[in-house]
């Protein structure tokens, strides 16, 4: 008879060799499972333009990679009598400076977080007066921002914060301003006849530098509506007539500003790329001299 001693450690040893045997075996497979999970394919972003269909909106939020270029300019100009002229015409009180005419844009790297969530950090460029001798251009007002694209129901929303820090001459060297807050909020809705209708709102916080004085607080809704002529072209026109803002001398009084309308033509090139002309009035002092001509451009690469 074989002593009990003698077993004993024979079935040890089996004992351990099969346990060392079945770890090596979930270590196998958690091996095979974790290359299967990291050669799994990342599922690619929505297309945001299923929900976003109104041309203006889908370029000024930018393009739909994960990673882009994002850019708009803007060319603030005279009046329709002038409009390359030095100085562009104040068209309401809420216009505390005449300001220079001006070419202006934001350059941004965008990063698109999720499929409805963006964000950028960018630098402003301007260059004032352009075609005017002695003028240059210049880099200014670095910004960070965030938005959200989404739609809710029949309607498109498009939801944006941002905080920008000024170094431009005309604002740190004449308005004395430091720092801007601000956030934003659009919507509209889309009618089978290709008209679009909306409304902006908005609202921004000026932060002065030491001895500035301003412009304060400023919130504003600007219902506007467009019709498009083709798939490339539109009439658009915006209504700016329930804006009000305070002053640092007064902080707690808000005044409506005077309303202004503009209108103009939107050109939608392709679908990062999107023009549109336009001319301001007031509607208090409507005459020609007391007009502003502008066009903006938003390029998406």
């Amino acid at each position: 008879m074989i002593s009990m001693f003698r077993i004993l450690p024979m079935f040890a040893v089996l004992t351990l060799s099969l346990h060392v045997n079945a770890q090596d075996a979930v270590s196998a497979q958690e091996e095979v499972s974790t290359q299967t999970k990291a050669k799994a394919p990342t599922a690619p972003p929505k297309d945001v333009d299923e929900e976003i269909t109104n041309a203006r909106l889908r370029a000024s939020t930018g393009a739909k990679r994960r990673y882009s270029l994002q850019t708009a300019f803007n060319y603030n100009g005279g009046s329709i009598e002038k409009p390359l002229a030095k100085e562009r015409p104040n068209l309401s009180p809420g216009t505390l400076y005449t300001d220079p005419a001006k070419l202006t844009g934001s350059v941004s790297g965008k990063y698109r977080m999720t499929d409805h969530d963006n964000l950028n950090l960018g630098v402003g460029v301007g260059w004032l007066t352009p075609t005017y001798e002695g003028q240059r251009g210049q880099v200014e007002n670095p910004y960070v921002s965030y938005s959200r694209v989404f739609k809710a129901g029949r309607f498109q929303n498009v939801l944006g914060t941002s905080f920008t820090k000024y170094t431009a001459d005309q604002a740190v060297d004449i308005k004395r301003l430091n720092f801007s807050a601000g956030a934003d909020y659009t919507v509209l809705t889309s009618f089978s006849t290709g008209t679009d209708i909306g409304v902006g709102v908005l609202y921004s916080r000026e932060i002065y530098r030491a001895g500035g004085a301003g412009l304060q607080d400023a919130i504003g809704a600007y219902p506007f509506a467009e019709q498009a002529l083709t798939d490339r072209f539109s009439l658009r026109t915006v209504y700016r007539g329930f804006t009000y803002y305070n002053t640092t001398a007064d902080k707690g009084r808000f005044i409506r500003d005077d309303p202004t309308q503009s209108f103009g033509v939107g050109i939608s090139v392709a679908r990062d790329l999107y023009l549109y002309p336009n001319v301001q009035w007031v509607w208090a002092d409507i005459k020609s001299e007391k007009t502003n001509v502008a066009l903006s451009a938003n390029i998406n690469l």
